[in-house]
């Protein structure tokens, strides 16, 4: 029943009326709680989002001291002829740090010191695909010297003619007249 068919209110109509407030008192009660918990929540989540930031500052740090490290090693190994190790400290490292373009230097030249210029080759392909565009040209260098020791003349023919087609100055004129 309704309170407007009810010139008198009825005890039926009020006690309904009474339970809807009492149910939208609760109900509002209920929804400023959620709104606080969420508030709440959402201050613990920018709490865990910056923890989270300061982590993974920590962890790039620490990866670059790893990386060093490993550079180190491999370096010392390398002057050592120990070229298996080396390499093994080198992946190492590029696990740290795919982009680190001494270290994709230092594999290509520890494989051809260790006479696998078909490794080498490959290695410096994996470079070039990982480092930044500013070092491409060094291996792009390092791939055309390989390319001319190791390929054949129909090989190395149509290298010179993709670097060409990239425009990809093999030869600087200035450096040669």
């Amino acid at each position: 029943m309704s309170d407007k068919n009810c010139e008198v209110p009825r005890e039926d109509c009020v006690e309904k009326w009474e339970v809807t407030e009492e149910n939208q008192r609760k109900i509002l009660e209920r929804l400023i709680a959620a709104e606080k918990d969420i508030d709440n929540q959402g201050k613990r989540i920018m709490t865990i989002g910056d923890n989270v930031a300061y982590q993974d500052k920590l962890c790039g740090n620490l990866s670059k001291r790893l990386a060093v490290l490993e550079f180190a090693e491999a370096s010392r190994l390398v002057s050592q002829k120990k070229y298996d190790f080396a390499i093994t400290h080198l992946d190492l490292l590029l696990g740290y740090d795919v982009a680190n373009s001494y270290a994709w230097h230092l594999l290509v030249w520890t494989y051809l010191f260790k006479g696998e210029k078909k490794k080498a080759l490959d290695t410096v392909d994996k470079a070039l695909a990982n480092v930044t565009e500013n070092t491409r040209p060094i291996f792009n260098d390092v791939k055309f010297g390989i390319m001319y020791e190791v390929s054949s003349y129909e090989d190395f023919r149509l290298y010179l003619n993709e670097l060409k087609d990239n425009n990809f100055v093999v030869f600087d004129k200035k450096r040669l007249g």
